[in-house]
């Protein structure tokens, strides 16, 4: 089920592909046209002006994204497609890099390394203490013949 504002998105990108280039639609697949005409929102009045620009008129978001993807997967060239696929990948790295220094994950990671680290040494210390130094074997039959001499 899609939301009313989607409804509605798709209700304006039908509405605007009536008005583009008979060639320009049908390179357009139809199953994708008809996938926006099947989710539209149909009670929705949209009236659209060729004169003007989609930012001049009340064109959601959402719409605007969509006939932005129609124009860099089936009509622009490819020479402008490379330019928005370019772009598209510059400004995700920008905002991974801009999420990174919000949250600062390498710093979190090493937190709990530093933290991974000292519990590692404590345990080692409590443990050292539990387990018996090694003896040598001489040493050890050496003694049992001292202690079985001394208490006769």
């Amino acid at each position: 089920m899609v939301t009313e504002d989607y409804a509605n998105a798709c209700a304006e990108v039908v509405r605007i592909l009536d008005y583009i280039p008979y060639r320009d639609y049908k390179k357009i697949p139809k199953d994708v046209i008809l996938y926006y005409e099947k989710n539209a929102n149909n009670n929705y009045n949209f009236e659209y002006d060729i004169t003007r620009s989609l930012d001049e008129q009340n064109v959601s978001k959402t719409a605007k994204t969509i006939i932005a993807i129609f124009f860099r997967d089936y009509w622009a060239t490819p020479e402008q497609r490379n330019k928005i696929l370019n772009y598209e990948k510059y400004e995700n790295l920008k905002e991974e890099a801009a999420k990174n220094e919000k949250y600062k994950i390498d710093d979190m990671f090493k937190k709990n390394e530093d933290k991974l680290i000292e519990n590692t040494k404590l345990n080692n210390e409590k443990n050292m203490s539990i387990i018996p130094k090694k003896q040598k074997i001489y040493k050890i039959i050496f003694e049992k013949i001292l202690n079985f001499f001394k208490f006769k």
